[in-house]
């Protein structure tokens, strides 16, 4: 416990630390994010915050590299790549399809060094995933939830605390276990909580795509991580209000003949922002409901 305790504090106040100085940093290479009919902030915001927690999340994990190298390298290496995808994106405004493609090769490289699907259960459902069928399932899995986590990133807090309480689920799911699962889902937490002052209402920085899509990055391969390679009922509901929200917007912008990547305003928070309840309010509502799965989760897990 104090180790653990010791790896949360260091990333809480890594992150505190780092945050003011990448904000400058934004602001100096143009990576704000401007007020449009679209989005719900009204003024110019910096939005690669998540570049903040990227790099208290690395250097408070760095002595766990020798306790277990694969998990280390597989989020280490492919989180580079996703923060420096996600700040070409909130500097350039890369295509959907540029990014997806992205997205997949980082994938790849995150399945090639061991973050795997070897099963699915979901209850009615259970299949062995051969070799080849682990690839691709594990490849969409990690695209799924870097896209989840990157469409439900648009009010403040939200993606923040909704990660928070899928990572404390799977530290929960994995306290039995000394080991680096438990120390990097650890450190990850310390450096949300760090970066939560400077992201709630009103937030004075974004995490923005550097930071969404490392987020659903580290929580696929963590999530493999701590149930096994197993993708099951209670994964998904560590997990669900993301996975919903990405759900739903994907068939509604294919119903109207959209393309699925686009940005629109119909996402669940802007549902319940539209029909007047506060951005903080909706950032509680939607926390709780996550709460309440991911009890249901644990439940069935242990």
């Amino acid at each position: 416990m104090i180790i653990l305790t010791s790896i949360f504090l260091s990333s809480f106040l890594a992150t505190v630390l780092l945050t003011l100085p990448i904000k400058a940093l934004a602001g100096a290479v143009g990576a704000m994010d401007l007020p449009d009919a679209r989005k719900i902030h009204q003024i110019p915001t910096p939005r690669i915050g998540g570049i903040a927690f990227f790099l208290s999340f690395f250097l408070v994990s760095l002595w766990t590299a020798a306790h277990s190298p694969s998990l280390h390298s597989q989020i280490m290496c492919a989180g580079a790549l996703t923060v420096a995808l996600g700040v070409s994106d909130d500097i350039y405004s890369l295509s959907p399809y540029a990014k997806l493609f992205s997205q997949i090769s980082i994938a790849f490289c995150a399945v090639s060094l061991g973050a795997r699907a070897t099963v699915i259960d979901l209850l009615i459902f259970r299949a062995e995933l051969s070799p080849i069928l682990s690839y691709v399932i594990s490849i969409l899995f990690i695209v799924f939830l870097m896209n989840a986590f990157n469409f439900i990133d648009g009010m403040d807090g939200l993606a923040a605390s909704l990660a928070s309480v899928s990572l404390f689920s799977l530290l929960v799911i994995m306290r039995s276990e000394h080991s680096t699962g438990v120390f990097l889902t650890c450190a990850l937490l310390g450096a949300l909580f760090g970066f939560f002052p400077f992201n709630m209402n009103r937030a004075s920085v974004f995490m923005g795509d550097s930071g969404s899509n490392f987020l659903g990055l580290c929580l696929a391969c963590l999530s493999l991580r701590s149930f096994s390679g197993k993708i099951s009922m209670p994964l998904i509901l560590c997990l669900l209000v993301p996975m919903l929200d990405v759900v739903f917007a994907i068939t509604r912008r294919l119903l109207k003949g959209k393309n699925p990547f686009t940005a629109d305003r119909g996402h669940i928070h802007h549902t319940l922002y539209d029909i007047g309840f506060s951005q903080n309010t909706v950032v509680f509502m939607m926390t709780l409901f996550a709460i309440c799965a991911a009890t249901v989760g644990i439940i069935l897990k242990i």
